[in-house]
């Protein structure tokens, strides 16, 4: 592990968390200009389409948002697995310069733990995607609800048989 290792992983985290701040608040900021929009008085001759619109642009508003926060999340994720790993290698090939027969008695215990850390980064992996599936999928759900409940209704006696 070398000195300069930690100043640059603190610089790439607070790149990383800047340039996802800037995309948070743009994605909020457009979040709440699609709900505000949807409280604009309509003229009621046009209701169906405009409210349909306006739910349409809020939910995809809402889909930016999440988006934002899942990208974040995973570039974070990412690089703190990258760092872990860079300094377990680190570590490890610093053990083997200065004491080789420590590093063989430390063995078991660097495998172990590159093992731990794989197995946890993966399994977040699967958690953070089925968690963004689900979330998509409520989203395209509430969108069609929204869709089918503000078709105008027909009445039964003016429905084709």
């Amino acid at each position: 592990m070398q000195k300069q290792d930690f100043p640059f992983a603190l610089q790439e985290v607070t790149e990383m968390l800047s340039r996802h701040h800037r995309q948070l608040l743009d994605a909020q900021f457009n979040w709440y200009r699609a709900l505000l929009q949807g409280r604009q008085p309509v003229n009621r001759d046009t209701v169906p389409p405009v409210i349909s619109e306006n739910v349409e642009r809020t939910i995809e508003a809402s889909n930016h948002l999440l988006q934002a926060h899942v990208c974040a999340q995973n570039d974070l994720l990412q690089l703190s697995e990258k760092w872990l790993s860079h300094w377990q290698r680190s570590l490890r090939y610093l053990t083997q310069e200065t004491n080789p027969s420590g590093a063989e008695v430390l063995k078991p215990a660097f495998v172990f733990s590159e093992t731990a850390v794989e197995s946890l980064s993966k399994a977040s992996r699967q958690i953070n995607q089925f968690s963004c599936v689900r979330f998509g999928n409520a989203m395209l759900k509430a969108s069609s609800c929204a869709q089918t409940m503000l078709q105008p209704k027909t009445p039964s006696h003016l429905r084709n048989h």
